[in-house]
């Protein structure tokens, strides 16, 4: 809990300034969920991380069927189930597929141009590495 509050410090409120709209709420909740997840496997070790994203994944399977199935990149930012449960998923899918180093440098690249006070960042803006458009568009 403390880990996903204290990357709100870096994703949703000091470094991005999303508007509210379609897919915002992966700029701040989803990344703050990755980023939560990545300091939980350097404390627990792998598997115990891969524990925690089959329990939010049984928590996106079970909540579904009342928040609605939306792709990220889309998602609206107070569907709580697809930003918190799903995105911490699919960034987890995003990180086997193409490597914690990779994930870093799309999440750099997207600081580096759309750092607060520069131009407001959407999920388009993340979307440019191809993996990361596969993954966000389910």
């Amino acid at each position: 809990m403390a880990a996903h509050e204290l990357s709100h410090q870096w994703w949703g409120n000091a470094q991005l300034n999303s508007d509210y709209r379609e897919g915002s709420g992966v700029l701040s909740e989803t990344l703050a969920q990755y980023t939560k997840l990545m300091m939980y496997k350097i404390e627990h070790g792998k598997d115990k991380m891969t524990e925690m994203v089959k329990l939010y994944q049984n928590m996106y399977d079970s909540e579904k069927a009342f928040s609605g199935e939306e792709a990220l990149f889309k998602s609206n930012p107070s569907n709580g189930n697809v930003i918190y449960n799903k995105g911490l998923v699919k960034m987890y899918e995003l990180y086997l597929l193409i490597g914690e180093d990779k994930v870093n440098l799309a999440l750099n690249n997207l600081l580096a141009k759309h750092k607060f006070p520069l131009q407001p960042a959407t999920t388009s803006d993340l979307r440019v590495h191809k993996e990361i458009q596969k993954i966000f568009m389910e």
